[in-house]
């Protein structure tokens, strides 16, 4: 119940108490056959069935039934015995259903016209004892086991005996089954729903929707197999009405209408579909009627306003609900007011029901948001007969009852609350299907198509009528014949309103719906889009093979049908989907055409089928398809070198460290039914199918290589994780704190799979799956392959079905060799091309900082979610197709007009990833094809949007045809000394992840994606897009030594409020556009600028100091490096980036220095020691360059588990000596790790600290159970390193805190007074002992003493002695401390406390330790605590602890 928090009182009122009190005194203890025979004792003569010319009043009904039902109880039926029939519309029928209930069985209606093989299926799964039909149906029934009693009512009523017409004695109640109906199942196989007989009673007696009275005609015209049956015989036969059966063949609307009139009908349901066809061709007929119920689907509008408008004595009744809930669960009684608004309500709860709108949590949703509609109450059925999991399922626990044996109905209808109470029906959740990889809500799109002039009716389906080729079509009926419908100016409609995968291909223009036996639309009996003359007779159609076989490739990627003359970027084309259509058109036509081209404009020679193909046929084809240069299967070995993509992620990979930017996590929450096991197997079969998740990366010689694993299979790593003491808002906190953690877990690339996958089992069907693969291995298109044959193996394996995929042609080794060959060929053309673009660019942008940029580039970062939503989508869609652009082209636009607004560049430069799959052979492949390139524009003149789109066009279309950026050999070419702070060419990076989507469903279970936080940023800002159903799903990857949370928050607000004001006017000039306040622009520092803007060296006239070498080791590196370089000489005072060194060319000297010396050093060395004369240094003093660890080793013996003390070095050795000489203890200290602190983070938390002692305790014991003991202030920290571990799954044995004083303000006078009481004049020596006053001032002096000399070394551009760097980490520690906010610890806590202290309140701790608080008093006071004798009582209580 904790969602109700996100609800006002008010609210709470309404949704849970006003809007579902529903009770009605009603006859709920009766049964059926109970409320009949007193109401054919009312009313005997009344006339109960008219059929055609026959009469059957309530006696003769109560009489006929009497005696069939004790017949019936003589062959065995008893409470609750199932008793199926297979009869005609017929008196004889209700005769049966009677007899049925009064002999204590419950009824299984088969209707007549089903065909046999799904009446077998039902027949096979009820079990039912006995059938009952009449002998002319007997053909049609299929083969009936023996075990079946069959009774032919003709044999019955010609039978010479008979039983008396009494009521037959039976033990039934209203809980007691009255029927079973089966309806369609989501497999296929159908459900049968149990109904009991309350849940009738509670449809027809004493209820608030419609009138029941012996005036009422009703006419019987549902199928007897459709619950409209149940409201339509016992509204009638249950409150003295007559029931009117129609006859037996499929009616008529003129059957219907005469019917009607003849019989005088004042009551009738009909289904939607019925009902639009009676209205537009009988509506006359209907004027007898005094109310008409209509519903089962979406009721027309323009239909209702007919229907209020010529029959103004009839009240017209929407009605809902699924035959779970017996028939209905909300009507609304329409008026004219209804027909203005976008749908037709489905109402109020009826009587004796309640509803909830739940979100997926099953807390309340508020009013009017969407939710999932959830039914409880009297009219609920029990379950599906026969199928436990599914009832579980589908019939969930009330939450909101106090009665356990409550339960709601989960409907999967999509719908909201109206202000007054009423509902809106949305949509169905599992109408929604999957179009290129996009969930599609199927109402929606006929919801928008419903408003589009002289439409009556729509329906949009999802086909498949090729395998594998899903797509949308659209059908639609006119509201005048007469009118055409031109499919053209229809999807021109449409695109303004839904995205462009939401478009249907086809358009089917139809008279009417066919509808089924239940007079619903038919949807299977609609017409497949090749069988009528909708979209196609509108489009132009190929002419020549040529065109013919370029259509099928458009139509393959694009998913829709397409004309010749259409242009691809109307198509809402984009890169992606233009790259693979290229690479096809290479593969058939062996002509190999830029991207660039394609996406130009409509007037480019590959713009549109036609003249795609034109271009083509007449262009002169190449003589061998080889001179494409494609890529093919080659034996490779298992060791290859990496490709220029893999050794960008090496090289930032080794410089990163232990932060995780390559890590690219997927989380999903997983509810239902999973096969572990099996899950398993099937991820390490796409293992065994792709090399790339086989691969690690060992380093031979100081170079990388991929090493592919001929085998490899990965376990599952399950985590039982219990959160049953913990609220809602707390299991999502704590869910949270274990993804990230996962996600933020790095690998070891030489020797960790590079694929892991973690499980967190909350619950029997309630799981977290995590799959985690590093960026060398993979990309974002490579984790749509492996989540979709994940998917496909799983999905046959549980089926017990083999897959057969089809083989891949080549693997990621081939693509290796063949890169390797084609980045050789095109290198001159490459770096020209790049170094023409990016002469004069400043290699830092100059972004205003929260934070002074630290010295190193950090990797620490957070994100931040934030949602643009499909309006805005559809209008930027919109917007790119009206200026022959993509999306990604007028986001990418949008962000660098944002970067120019907070930076007030003219001269912007941004890296923007692109997949290098321009073969089709690399589309299902796994493996690193993306590469970050750089796109640079320019704002000099002041250009309006629509300008500087065009430019960003150019830039990015140039970009697709050099996207292999050769980054590290361009920045040879420049004139320009390494900064360490930054990374060179584009420090913001902006992702728009339109890469191809694929299902991830896994049978049996709803599948939810989470996100994740994994604490580390690649640069400073990532700027990520993701199209989704709902809008565009956008993300902001930051480096927290630079921004803070609120500084990013502020620009995602101006992105948006930018793509607002581009949309609204975008020929307005950029300039004109104010984002920034000046008040928010002085909250930012501005960013320090470049050194200078890069530039081609002059090399004829440079000159520098050179340096000869002076030993052997110096003379040594110095043939190295000349050797790499292939320059002469090189002085051991040049620099080896001014040298033209990058990252690649370090790997090589590494590797040089290795082979002759012996000293295998990282090649992040170059950035500490970039020249002959410092690298010498540390060979010669064989100097290692290692992290610093917060551990410091006290006592390293003996075999029991460790324990850690946090706090200083020189009380941890006093402790130690208490304890026996095999107790391991070590010390954890932030004063070992003053370089890591100041590095890494400009103002660090508890957290972060924390962190860092996990990962350097971890190197002394990898895994729990942990002993940990901390004192006075440092128990914060102790406290947080605790709460980590329990989030990483580890086992904390022992959490002791000495003298913690949480909560100071407790210290004040009265606890002064309390222990001079108590303690007498020894606590008052005590404290004149220590003056703790006099030493904090003296201590303060001491820290601006050395604050001061910290700011002179600063300005002095001197090295900043160790000493101080260990004032300023103390200072902000004990910051971090005063900040730091406790929270609930799943552990215990034990508390040591000096006598001094142990009138102090401990509530704190009791209400944090959720495993409680063990408090001891050891005598003495604080601050002498570790020393003797207190240091000896306090040695021997934890020992108690460790042994």
């Amino acid at each position: 119940m904790d969602g109700l928090l996100c609800l006002t009182e008010f609210e709470q009122h309404q949704l849970l108490q006003k809007w579902t009190n529903t009770q009605t005194d009603y006859p709920r203890t009766s049964t059926i056959h109970d409320l009949f025979q007193r109401q054919a004792a009312k009313s005997p003569d009344a006339i109960a069935i008219a059929y055609q010319n026959q009469q059957l009043t309530y006696q003769e009904l109560e009489q006929q039934s009497n005696q069939l039902a004790q017949y019936l109880q003589s062959l065995g039926v008893t409470t609750e015995t199932l008793v199926s029939f297979y009869l005609e519309r017929s008196p004889e029928l209700i005769i049966t259903i009677l007899a049925i209930l009064k002999a204590g069985g419950a009824y299984l209606p088969l209707d007549t016209s089903t065909p046999p093989q799904r009446l077998n299926t039902i027949l096979e799964d009820a079990q039912a004892p006995i059938l009952i039909t009449q002998k002319n149906k007997l053909t049609s029934l299929p083969k009936l086991p023996d075990s079946l009693h069959l009774l032919c009512l003709d044999d019955y009523f010609n039978s010479t005996t008979s039983s008396p017409p009494i009521p037959p004695a039976h033990t039934v109640n209203s809980n007691n089954l009255a029927y079973v109906m089966y309806t369609s199942g989501s497999t296929g196989k159908p459900k049968g729903v149990c109904v009991p007989h309350r849940g009738v009673v509670r449809l027809v007696k004493n209820t608030n929707y419609a009138h029941f009275g012996a005036d009422e005609v009703v006419l019987q015209l549902a199928s007897i197999a459709f619950d409209a049956a149940t409201f339509e015989i016992w509204g009638a036969l249950l409150n003295g009405g007559k029931l009117v059966l129609m006859p037996a063949k499929i009616p008529s609307l003129q059957d219907i209408g005469t019917a009607i009139k003849h019989h005088k009908i004042t009551t009738l349901w009909l289904t939607a579909g019925l009902f639009h066809l009676m209205v537009e061709e009988q509506i006359e007929a209907l004027k007898p009627l005094q109310q008409l119920l209509a519903g089962g689907d979406v009721l027309s509008i323009p239909h209702v306003k007919k229907v209020l408008t010529e029959l103004p004595d009839c009240q017209l009744i929407n009605g809902y609900g699924p035959t779970e809930n017996t028939t209905f669960t909300c009507c609304h009684q329409i008026t004219l007011e209804d027909t203005t608004k976008s749908s037709i309500p489905i109402g109020r709860p009826i009587a004796n029901t309640q509803v909830y709108i739940l979100n997926p949590d099953l807390q309340p949703v508020p009013i009017g948001h969407p939710g999932e509609l959830y039914i409880g109450g009297d009219g609920l059925a029990r379950g599906y007969l026969n199928q436990p999991d599914l009832t579980q399922k589908r019939f969930i626990a009330n939450p909101f009852s106090h009665d356990p044996n409550a339960r709601l109905y989960k409907t999967g209808d999509k719908v909201r609350w109206r202000d007054d109470g009423v509902i809106e029906f949305l949509g169905r959740f599992d109408f929604q299907v999957k179009i290129r990889g996009f969930r599609v809500e199927l109402a929606e799109i006929e919801a928008v198509l419903q408003n589009y002039p002289n439409v009556r009716n729509v329906v949009v389906l999802a086909r498949e009528d090729t395998p594998g080729d899903k797509r949308l079509v659209a059908y639609l009926v006119p509201e005048d014949n007469h009118l055409e419908l031109n499919p053209e100016p229809i999807k021109s409609f449409l695109l303004k309103k839904l995205p462009s995968y939401m478009i249907p291909s086809a358009f089917i223009v139809l008279d009417q719906f066919p509808l089924n036996i239940n007079g619903k639309v038919d949807r299977r009996a609609l017409p497949a889009p090749n069988q009528n003359l909708g979209l196609n007779r509108q489009l132009v159609k190929p002419c020549n093979p040529t065109e013919h076989r370029m259509a099928a490739i458009w139509q393959e990627i694009l998913g829709v049908e397409v004309g010749v003359n259409q242009t691809f970027t109307d198509l809402g084309g984009n890169s992606l989907q233009a790259t693979r259509i290229l690479s096809r058109v290479r593969d058939a036509f062996g002509v190999d055409i830029p991207v660039s081209v394609m996406l130009q404009n409509r007037e480019s020679s590959a713009a549109t089928i036609a003249s795609l193909a034109e271009y083509v046929t007449h262009r002169p084809l190449q003589d061998n398809v080889s001179e494409i240069n494609p890529i093919k299967a080659i034996p490779h070995g298992n060791d290859l070198p990496l490709t220029v993509y893999q050794e960008r992620i090496w090289l930032l990979a080794q410089r990163a460290k232990q932060h995780p930017i390559y890590n690219l996590p997927m989380v999903f929450r997983l509810q239902g039914t999973l096969n572990i096991t099996l899950l398993e197997k099937a991820i390490n079969q796409v293992i065994k199918r792709h090399e790339s998740l086989r691969t690690i990366f060992s380093v031979v010689n100081g170079l990388p290589r991929q090493h592919i694993l001929p085998e490899l299979t990965i376990k599952i790593s399950v985590v039982d994780v219990n959160t049953n003491q913990l609220s809602q808002a707390e299991e999502e906190q704590h869910i949270q704190t274990l993804i990230n953690q996962e996600a933020s877990h790095c690998f070891d690339l030489q020797a960790d799979p590079l694929i892991r996958v973690k499980l967190f089992q909350l619950r029997t069907d309630d799981f977290i799956l995590m799959m985690t693969c590093h960026h060398i291995i993979s990309d974002g298109w490579s984790l749509s392959v492996l989540l979709n044959e994940i998917s496909l193996f799983y999905t046959n394996l549980i089926q017990e079905r083999q897959l057969n995929l089809p083989e891949l042609t080549v693997n990621y080794g081939d693509f290796t060799l063949w890169h390797q060959q084609h980045q050789e060929d095109r290198e001159t053309s490459l770096l020209n091309y790049w170094t023409n673009q990016l002469t004069g660019a400043l290699p830092l942008l100059n972004l205003p900082t929260d934070h002074p940029r630290p010295a190193i580039q950090t990797y620490k970062g957070t994100i931040q979610y934030f949602h643009i939503n499909q309006d805005v989508r559809t209008q930027i869609e919109a917007f790119s197709q009206g200026q022959g652009a993509t999306l990604f082209m007028v986001l990418v636009a949008a962000f660098q007009i944002l970067l120019h607004c907070y930076s007030h560049e003219d001269d912007i430069v941004i890296g923007s990833p692109i997949a290098s799959r321009n073969h089709s052979s690399l589309e299902n492949l796994i493996g690193c094809f993306a590469n970050i390139i750089p796109l640079r524009t320019h704002t000099h003149n002041n250009p309006s949007f629509l300008e500087f789109l065009a430019q960003v066009k150019k830039v990015s279309l140039e970009g697709y045809t050099y996207l292999d950026f050769p980054a590290e050999k361009v920045l040879s070419n420049f004139k320009y000394k390494r900064n360490l702070s930054y990374y060179p060419w584009f420090q913001v990076v902006f992702i728009l992840l339109n890469v191809p989507q694929h299902n991830f469903e896994l049978p049996g279970l709803k599948i939810t994606e989470k996100k994740f936080n994994k604490g580390a940023a690649i640069c400073d800002l990532v700027f990520l897009v993701e199209p989704k159903t709902q809008g565009l799903q956008c993300s902001i990857e930051y480096n927290t030594a630079l921004y803070n949370d609120e500084t990013i928050t502020r620009l995602i607000g101006h992105f948006q409020q930018l793509l607002q004001d581009i949309l609204t006017h975008p020929e307005q000039q950029i300039k004109q556009l104010p984002l920034l306040t000046e008040a928010e622009a002085s909250q930012l520092l501005p960013s320090p600028s470049a050194d200078e803007a890069l530039s081609v060296p002059n090399t004829a006239g440079s000159k520098h100091q050179f340096v000869e070498p002076r030993n052997e080791l110096e003379r040594q590196l110095q043939n190295i490096w000349e050797t790499v370089f292939h320059l002469k000489p090189i002085g051991i005072r040049d620099n080896f980036f001014e040298l033209g060194g990058h990252s690649l060319l370090g790997l090589r000297l590494f590797s040089k220095i290795q082979q002759q010396t012996g000293q295998d050093l990282p090649v992040t060395t170059v950035f500490e020691a970039p020249t002959i004369e410092e690298l010498a240094k540390i060979l010669q003093t064989k100097q290692e360059i290692v992290p610093e660890s917060s551990v410091v080793t006290i006592n390293p013996n003996g075999n029991k588990p460790p324990l850690f003390f946090v706090n200083s070095i020189n009380y941890a050795w006093k402790l130690s000596s208490y304890f026996p000489k095999d107790q391991p203890v070590y010390c954890v200290n932030i004063f070992e790790v003053i370089d890591y602190l100041t590095q890494n983070f400009s103002q660090f938390t508890l957290n972060d600290i924390a962190q860092k002692f996990i990962e350097d305790m971890r190197q002394i014991q990898p895994q729990g159970p942990y002993s940990l003991v901390a004192y006075c202030n440092d128990s914060y920290l102790a406290f947080e390193i605790a709460q980590q571990l329990y989030d990483q799954c580890d086992q904390v044995n022992f959490l002791g805190l000495i003298d913690a004083i949480w909560g100071i303000e407790q210290v004040g006078f009265n606890f002064h007074y309390q222990n001079l009481r108590e303690l007498g004049l020894s606590y008052l020596f005590q404290k004149i002992r220590y003056q703790r006053k006099l030493f904090c001032l003296i201590e303060r002096i001491r820290l601006n003493l050395k604050k001061a000399l910290s700011k002179l070394y600063s300005r002095l551009d001197t090295p900043i002695p160790r000493r101080l760097k260990a004032n300023e980490v103390l200072e902000q520690f004990r910051q971090a401390t005063n900040n730091y906010i406790p929270q609930a610890y799943p552990g215990k806590i034990n508390l040591f406390i000096s006598s001094e202290l142990r009138n102090l309140s401990h509530e704190m701790f009791s209400n944090l330790a959720r495993a409680g608080l063990d408090v001891q008093e050891i005598p003495g006071y604080h601050n002498s605590f570790l020393q003797s004798p207190q240091i000896e009582r306090l040695a021997e209580k934890l020992q108690t602890y460790l042994t």
